[in-house]
């Protein structure tokens, strides 16, 4: 069995009426807020203006703080990148860096001056005599 149509409660014209409040049938409609433009009187102008500008003032002194925090996770982030790199590196190479006592001993015959470890005697550096080399030796 086919439905019948049934009429609309609703006016039938097409556009938005308008009537005031006092003048719409509420008796059986159920009532619920919906958030809509309302105008704003001057105090509350003001306020919002004064709010805005304390709002403003207040995201400037974030992003600030922000820049400092970052800037400080930026260094301590460098120093453990450093870290890890100095430990891959003594991992890799089974060594690590450490003060050890040397001498310079010159080699005339070679024309060298050498960079020795006094605990095992392995050159550590060689490079070519100056002439300021051969002259304060001639004085020693």
């Amino acid at each position: 069995m086919a439905k019948k149509a049934t009429k609309s409660p609703r006016s039938p014209s097409k556009g938005r009426s308008k009537r005031g409040p006092s003048e719409f049938n509420t008796e059986n409609a159920a009532e619920f807020s919906r958030e809509l433009p309302v105008a704003l009187s001057p105090e509350v102008i003001e306020k919002k203006n004064n709010a805005l500008v304390k709002a403003e003032v207040h995201l400037e002194k974030a992003v600030g703080e922000k820049k400092d925090v970052v800037a400080g996770c930026n260094v301590e982030i460098k120093e453990i990148k450093e870290k890890i790199s100095t430990l891959v590196a003594q991992l890799d190479t089974k060594t690590e860096g450490k003060p050890v006592k040397c001498f310079t001993r010159s080699d005339f015959t070679k024309n060298l001056v050498e960079v020795v470890r006094t605990d095992n005697g392995e050159v550590v550096e060689s490079r070519t005599m100056t002439s300021d080399d051969r002259q304060e030796d001639a004085f020693n």
